[in-house]
């Protein structure tokens, strides 16, 4: 038997499956074997890189996002942030969609990559009809500075469609 991570197993005539690995990302797996007595055998390093997200879906399959309002969180103080309502439509060849606010307060760590990784594992909120995105104490959804909405489509034939952005100009300061 193989194990992993000395918690799972695999028997020695299957394949291992490595799962949970983020999209453009190069990895190093190592391996020994270890007897029964507990001493170890030839190390095994293997270095590895995962591919990039296809973005091969339906051009036509587009979510249409309209800004309804842009407040500042703070009266006359736009350094502090600012309330914005979103509408997003989507086409007839949108199957799913997500969306996501990047701003200044989360550019050094979210990337477009992120964000799809996010949407493929479901830590992000799906959206299969039009939305209204208003916070959620209807003031409207909370951003820092410099703003754009991201949305990532999925076609009807589960395809990626590449992300899309809409620069919330308002908030540009």
């Amino acid at each position: 038997m193989l194990k992993v991570n000395n918690a799972s197993s695999v028997s020695s005539d299957g394949e291992l499956i490595i799962e949970g690995l983020d999209a453009e990302t190069d990895y190093v797996f190592g391996f020994c074997a270890v007897g029964k007595d507990g001493t170890l055998g030839k190390h095994y390093i293997v270095e590895a890189s995962t591919e990039s997200y296809v973005f091969d879906g339906n051009t036509d399959a587009k979510v249409s996002i309209s800004i309804n309002s842009v407040k500042p969180a703070v009266q006359d103080n736009p350094q502090f942030g600012f309330y914005v309502k979103i509408q997003a439509e989507p086409s007839q060849q949108v199957a799913e969609y997500y969306i996501q606010i990047s701003d200044s307060s989360t550019e050094s760590y979210l990337t477009q990559t992120d964000f799809v990784t996010n949407c493929i594992n479901g830590s992000q909120q799906k959206y299969t009809a039009p939305a209204e995105l208003t916070g959620f104490d209807g003031n409207g959804e909370i951003c820092a500075p410099n703003a754009t909405i991201w949305v990532l489509a999925i076609d009807t034939e589960g395809k990626l469609v590449p992300v899309a952005e809409t620069k919330i100009e308002d908030t540009w300061i």
